[in-house]
């Protein structure tokens, strides 16, 4: 008789079940309620005169268990023919003893309730970590796959750069990840994982591989971290499928999961069941042992099923969004920044992510993620990107963000050919000036607020602009300088003094901003008033009927727009007629019949003047002229046209 020991490394493989309801994710609800399936089975190939299978034992280790963000509620384990069965929290073992089956199948039932919990970091927690407890040493070592290199280690402390909160390290690292390796199941990462070193020297993997070169970042600095493996739901096929991910631990808080693969930094949503803490991705999910004589064994993959029982109660997402267009109107072909303002209404650390689901266009990426501290606010912008349409029409756009939790919020972008272009250069500048402040823009002690003198002014206009400053911090800032272009101001602030300035400026233009700036900090301000630009009337597009005979009525059409509205425009067209119109904006087709007779008798140059006031009272005037001829008819008939006239 001999006795064996097989591991077996199990790819997860897992043939999804069908989905009844196509969910996108179930971050808008409280909790799920679902059941994993697991199955397996050995084959069991005699040889020889006189086969036996003295003795089979299979560990299961890929098992749901009770966390802080999930609760087992029922498991029902089974097997064939019938084994001795223990179940001992995160292991199922299946025993069998003098058995002639030729197949021995094996696996559970579970029912799981995972909650929309956040792992709570309340406080700063100091980087790098001091005092760590013994327990965890393990987690600050290398493994098969997630190992420690010099280049890791580097790259690491790179990415890291000054940052002395443990939570921020965190998120740099596993945002790193997220953008930089790319998710490729090629034929190397399909047949098995590649070590850490590997990834980062190709920048490409799956789960399993970016997990391990986030964990060996980790502990390359002194940061405990461990494998996790379960199952996830995606949008992809709609169903659970096999993953990895990772657990940080923080100290006095306990482990915090990271999902660098899903953009899931502190938190995982409740699509993922935990089934395996592991040191290194590498842990098996099964393990055997046994005794025989003439008998070979082949185990077969592990089979994972998930069928969802229920959603719990739609929940409200923990950040709250304004939304803000740099620019409100703008041509076709223009770049528009929008300023995401995002407040964490929670006492701990929350990293959403946001995306645009309507809009335009846009310019880069659609997804962005950011850290909140505990009750912080930050700004995130995008670039809009305004399509080429209709010239003749004026288009309002709905742009809608939405956070990885549900929430939305939505605005309204103008767009046409008769506002003003806004160049990608622009575009990108004003973002990259916003942002020398910060990520947020409040690291000065300072509050600064400008605002327009009037809602709107024309081009033409002197607008007047009133700042408010306070010092706002904890002693006498000096030798300020506030300024709107070329026109600077300097001041000086004690401590919660506040102070106004008036500016006056000509040659204004929606993207305006004053800057005030101190020894250690800039800030901008943006007033807020509407551009009217200088009333200009287009006259295009003129059709006459022509030839026409002397005696005829003809039609004259032509399109008529403008920039800006007109107040008390008169049209007049030479002799043919005159029209009066109170108001008028945006494009308009004038049609004016008239009789050939009031015009003379050949080719007959014809002027359109349009005459035309602003709100203010301005008065403008633009002309176009245009051709029309007239065939001339017998004397008979114009002595009646000429008799006609006198009495019309």
């Amino acid at each position: 008789m001999k006795r064996g020991l097989l591991v077996v490394f199990i790819l997860l493989l897992v043939p999804l079940a069908y989905a009844e309801e196509k969910v996108e994710n179930f971050n808008g609800y409280d909790s799920v309620t679902i059941n994993a399936f697991a199955s397996s089975s050995i084959d069991v190939i005699k040889k020889g005169s006189s086969p036996l299978l003295a003795e089979m034992n299979a560990e299961l280790f890929f098992v749901p268990f009770d966390t802080e963000q999930q609760d087992m509620l029922n498991i029902e384990i089974n097997s064939n023919p019938k084994s001795v069965e223990a179940f001992d929290e995160e292991e199922v073992r299946y025993k069998w003893e003098e058995t002639k089956a030729d197949k021995l199948e094996f696996g559970y039932t579970a029912r799981v309730r995972v909650d929309n919990t956040f792992p709570g970091v309340f406080s700063k927690i100091e980087f790098p970590i001091k005092n760590l407890d013994s327990g965890l040493i393990e987690y600050l070592k290398p493994g098969e796959k997630i190992v420690i290199t010099n280049e890791i280690s580097k790259k690491a402390s790179e990415i890291i750069g000054n940052s002395k909160d443990l939570y921020e390290v965190v998120y740099k690292l596993a945002k790193w990840n997220n953008e930089n390796i790319k998710y490729d199941l090629n034929s190397l990462t399909a047949k098995a994982v590649q070590d850490s070193q590997w990834v980062l020297d190709n920048r490409e993997g799956v789960c399993d591989e970016m997990t391990n070169l986030f964990i060996s970042m980790l502990r390359s600095q002194g940061v405990p971290a461990r494998f996790i493996s379960g199952l996830v739901y995606t949008n992809t096929l709609y169903d659970w499928g096999p993953h990895g991910w990772a657990e940080v631990y923080f100290p006095n808080v306990g482990w915090i999961p990271f999902d660098p693969t899903f953009g899931q930094y502190g938190y995982a949503d409740i699509g993922h069941i935990k089934m395996k803490n592991s040191f290194d991705s590498i842990e098996p999910a099964i393990k055997y042992n046994w005794r025989s004589r003439d008998v070979d064994l082949e185990p077969a993959e592990l089979d994972l099923k998930v069928s969802l029982l229920s959603k719990g109660n739609k929940v409200e997402s923990p950040v709250s969004m304004e939304l803000e267009l740099l620019n409100k109107q703008v041509k076709f072909g223009s770049y528009v920044p929008l300023r995401v303002t995002l407040e964490n209404t929670k006492g701990f650390y929350i990293s959403p992510s946001i995306f645009i689901t309507k809009g335009p266009g846009i310019e880069g990426d659609n997804l962005k993620s950011v850290l909140l501290e505990p009750n912080g606010k930050k700004d995130v912008y995008f670039i809009l990107k305004v399509p080429q349409q209709d010239k003749g029409f004026t288009y309002n756009s709905n742009i809608e963000v939405e956070d990885v939790f549900g929430g939305k919020e939505t605005t309204i972008l103008e767009y046409g050919e008769n506002f003003e272009l806004y160049s990608l250069e622009a575009a990108e500048e004003r973002v990259s000036r916003i942002e020398e402040t910060g990520e947020n823009g409040e690291t000065s002690l300072v509050l600064f607020n400008c605002e327009a003198g009037a809602n709107e002014y024309y081009e033409y206009e002197q607008g007047k602009f009133n700042c408010t400053l306070e010092n706002d911090g904890s002693k006498k800032i000096e030798n300020l300088e506030v300024c709107l272009g070329e026109d600077c101001k300097v001041l000086d602030l004690d401590v919660s003094e506040k102070n106004n300035l008036e500016f006056i400026k000509t040659g204004l233009s929606d993207s305006l901003y004053l800057v005030a700036k101190g020894s250690d900090f800039i800030k901008y301000s943006y007033p807020s008033f509407k551009l009217i630009k200088t009333p200009k009337v287009r006259i295009y597009d003129i059709k006459v009927t022509q030839p026409l005979r002397y005696d005829e009525i003809g039609n004259l059409t032509f399109l008529m727009s403008t920039d800006s509205t007109l107040f008390g425009a008169i049209i007049e067209v030479g002799k043919i007629g005159k029209l009066e119109v109170k108001e008028f904006e945006g494009t308009q087709q004038i049609i004016l019949p008239f009789r050939a007779y009031q015009l003379k008798v050949g080719e007959n140059e014809v002027e359109i003047k349009v005459k035309f006031k602003d709100k203010n009272g301005k008065e403008y005037e633009n002309s176009e002229k245009f051709s029309v001829e007239i065939e001339n008819v017998g004397f008979f008939k114009k002595f009646l046209i000429f008799f006609k006239r006198l009495f019309v």
